[in-house]
């Protein structure tokens, strides 16, 4: 079925319900292209039902378009677009909660995708509410199915108090800018708020150069993206990027990960009205940015119940922001972190895999590296440090310095990165800075353990702080005065 131009599904204070089912198609505009599809216009309830092998088509969808109260003459009522099944072609535009017929003072537009597939050539826009609105809530919820934008999602357009937008992507997918680089938008413009869930399973993916913006164009309400169980996926090394506080000071901009959801991007930048929450989820690095975190001025960054862990995935990344909380941080993948700010969280830091590399200070945490990964830099820590068996020590970055006590649980020579004591010159070099050191399982500890390198020379760790000595052949007298001449012996570090 097909109409040679627009289609009206509620308009007027009227009711009406339109259902595209069993293996049906309709088209709207067939003859001339131009064939937008307006579901509860003008205090109007419309429904409109895709359950169908079969397509819609049209240039434009617009739930609930100038949803006025026309003063009080009309009722507060909007639209609703539901799609089970078949597939929805849009060239154009999509608008849930829209102002597409002039600003109405009422938008309430709602949609809900449990299957099929819709495709929409231009914007997709939840709670497109015009200047004047000054009320309504408008939503999308993605629980299956696949929703593939070509341009921007926007949540929460120019809308007044008491307006607001959301999106829920429990189950399904919703891939953004599927052929050019775009924005995905929380909050543009006014104080209306908009909010974002991706939870359950589902995900949200993005294209390479496409965005996540908060607050632009001074926009002045409450901004929430939740990651719950499910995934942000930016392309990797294509330069995708969260920020925070992207044109506003105003109002609040929260991320929350947890429950196992992963958010993976080039960066998560923001300022003083950005909360950054790790509540058991991860946050995985897609290149080497020097700013995989940096939340600036009085935004925090927080380790909640849940901990976070931080997946370098083969890059490079760098922490800018110090990180606060009770709970724990894990270190994993492939590659570097660098911690380069202050921080004060409690929890445990546990490096799995990679490096860790601290330039700036880490509180009272206690830090374990574990079998194969290292640590290393020129910071602080002000806590406990144990090194599990098959853990490394890279030297090549600097000293650290560890306030807490430092234990072993089986080290040697061969655990330092970046130091090899057979071509070492004589001499004392200093690994780790610090005064409370167990030294049962290092091995080659003290003079008499010393490691023979050969050629009349010899190496062996000292108290104090984790320092090694290179020294010559002691002479034999020395050696029999003290009864280490059989003693001295080469020895493995494993």
């Amino acid at each position: 079925m097909s109409t040679n131009y627009w289609t009206f599904v509620g308009d007027w204070a009227g009711n009406a319900t339109m259902n595209v089912t069993g293996s049906g198609s309709y088209t709207s505009g067939a003859l001339n292209g131009n064939g937008n599809i307006l579901v509860g216009l003008y205090g109007s309830t419309g429904v409109l039902n895709v359950n169908t092998t079969g397509t819609l088509t049209a240039s434009g969808l617009y739930v609930s378009p100038n949803n006025t109260t026309n003063g009080g003459a009309l009722p507060n009522s909007g639209g609703t677009f539901n799609l089970a099944a078949g597939t929805v072609n849009i060239s154009g535009d999509t608008q849930i909660g829209s102002d597409f017929w002039g600003a109405g003072n009422y938008s309430n537009g709602q949609m809900t995708m449990t299957g099929g597939t819709m495709n929409v050539g231009g914007l997709f826009d939840v709670g497109h509410l015009g200047m004047s609105a000054t009320s309504g809530t408008s939503s999308a919820t993605i629980s299956g199915g696949t929703l593939n934008v070509q341009n921007d999602l926007r949540l929460g357009f120019a809308g007044n108090t008491g307006t607001a937008a959301s999106m829920i992507i429990n189950g399904g997918a919703v891939n953004v800018a599927t052929t050019t680089a775009r924005w995905v938008i929380l909050g543009q413009w006014d104080p209306t708020s908009s909010s974002m869930e991706v939870s359950n399973g589902g995900s949200l993916n993005l294209n390479a150069g496409t965005d996540i913006m908060f607050g632009i164009s001074g926009n002045s309400g409450t901004r929430t993206l939740t990651v719950d169980g499910g995934a942000i996926n930016g392309t990797a090394g294509g330069g995708t990027y969260i920020d925070m506080q992207r044109g506003t000071t105003a109002g609040t901009s929260t991320i929350t990960i947890k429950n196992g959801g992963t958010v993976a991007v080039d960066a998560i930048v923001g300022g003083a009205v950005s909360t950054l929450n790790f509540d058991g989820g991860t946050l995985k690095a897609t290149s080497s940015d020097a700013n995989l975190i940096n939340i600036s001025g009085a935004g925090t960054t927080n380790l909640l119940a849940g901990g976070g862990t931080i997946d370098t995935n083969g890059y490079n990344p760098t922490v800018v922001s110090g990180l606060s909380g009770s709970g724990d941080l894990t270190k994993e993948g492939s590659g570097t972190l660098t911690l380069s700010g202050t921080s004060n969280y409690t929890g445990a830091t546990i490096v799995s895999a990679g490096t860790l590399l601290v330039t700036g200070a880490l509180g009272n945490t206690a830090v374990t590296v574990e079998s194969g990964a290292t640590i290393a830099g020129s910071g602080s820590l002000a806590g406990a440090l144990n090194f599990d068996v098959g853990s490394k020590l890279d030297v090549t970055g600097g000293t650290l310095t560890v306030a807490g006590p430092v234990s072993f649980d089986g080290f040697g020579f061969d655990d330092l990165v970046g130091f090899d004591v057979l071509t070492a010159a004589d001499g004392t070099y200093t690994f780790l800075s610090g005064s409370n050191f167990d030294f049962t399982n290092v091995e080659n500890f003290g003079l008499a353990n010393a490691l023979n390198l050969g050629g009349g020379r010899f190496a062996y760790f000292q108290s104090g702080s984790l320092q090694a000595v290179v020294i010559p052949e002691p002479g034999a007298a020395l050696l029999g005065g003290i009864g280490m001449l059989a003693l001295l012996r080469r020895r493995r570090a494993r």
